[in-house]
């Protein structure tokens, strides 16, 4: 039988070889990544079914290196929206899990990718959202992800009002990362109730979310359209994921030689070469050392 266009030397399918390309790369796969996304037709059928298998179960996505991270980025860019329920359920699973698969992702790229692949129908990402059981980063980004489709016109004022009401509501830890996607959720909002309520649950304790308090909650409000057209910004499409994939430290030189030298050492080493004590802090929220300044300006400089 005659080899075609979609297999390579071993006969292998254009998606199967591709997605070896994304596992097993030391440095960025751009080339296959840009085949991928030029040849989405034939190769993406196959990697949709991957991110149902992670979402399932029946696929382990912190055993194939760093192909989660590049379909996640891929699926945003082609605008796959039927990535958006495997991608809730892939999010579903425990926080250990989701930073040995996903790493930056869930602080970095989360909400434009959530927002790309989106298919209409936020009902499972307000589950999502709601569940105290979900991942606190996650669902911090999670909630901005809403808020930007709120912003963006796919969803509606009184939905995104409920949605926050139910948040409240759903018996999340005082420390629970996801109160600032909330608060600055209920700024972003016109609305009185919602406002009252983000004030009473600072003044009295019930929320502790770091270093953002009412002092930062009336600032948000004061520069509610400065804030939504930011956010606006931050979740603009993805147009060349191996572009944005290629800025991450792990990418470049300095990041991969770090990589090296610990395979040298016989550790085992990520992307994130350290534990980062700032996870899950937006560039553009307090820092958390209680300076004053904005993240990205003092300890995320």
């Amino acid at each position: 039988m005659a080899q075609t266009i979609d297999e390579d030397d071993d006969g292998l399918p254009l998606g199967e070889r591709l997605f070896l390309a994304f596992a097993d790369a030391e440095e960025l796969p751009a080339a296959a990544m840009a085949e991928a996304a030029a040849r989405w037709g034939t190769c993406g059928d196959f990697f949709v079914e991957v991110l149902r298998g992670y979402a399932s179960g029946e696929l382990d996505p912190t055993a194939d290196g760093d192909a989660p991270t590049i379909l996640l980025h891929l699926v945003a860019q082609v605008r796959d929206t039927r990535a958006f329920l495997p991608l809730i359920g892939l999010l579903r699973q425990d926080g250990e899990t989701l930073e040995a698969a996903l790493g930056d992702v869930l602080t970095e790229t989360l909400p434009r990718i959530l927002v790309a692949v989106f298919d209409g129908d936020p009902t499972a990402l307000e589950d999502l959202t709601a569940d105290p059981g979900t991942d606190p980063t996650c669902r911090w980004s999670a909630i901005d992800a809403y808020m930007a489709l709120h912003l963006h016109g796919a969803i509606d004022a009184a939905r995104a009002q409920r949605l926050l009401a139910r948040i409240a509501d759903s018996g999340l830890a005082p420390d629970d990362m996801g109160w600032i996607g909330w608060l600055k959720g209920c700024a972003l909002l016109d609305d009185a109730g919602l406002d009252a309520r983000a004030r009473l649950s600072i003044a009295d304790g019930r929320i502790a979310p770091l270093e953002y308090g009412a002092a930062e909650f009336d600032a948000a409000r004061a520069e509610r359209a400065a804030n939504a057209e930011r956010l606006r910004e931050e979740t603009a499409p993805i147009t060349d994921a191996a572009a944005l994939l290629a800025q991450w430290y792990g990418y470049t030189e300095a990041g991969i030689a770090a990589r090296r030298k610990a395979a040298t050492l016989g550790l085992s080493v990520g992307r994130d070469t350290h534990v980062n004590p700032f996870r899950g802090i937006g560039r553009n929220d307090p820092c958390p050392c209680g300076s004053g300044r904005k993240f990205k300006k003092c300890h995320g400089a």
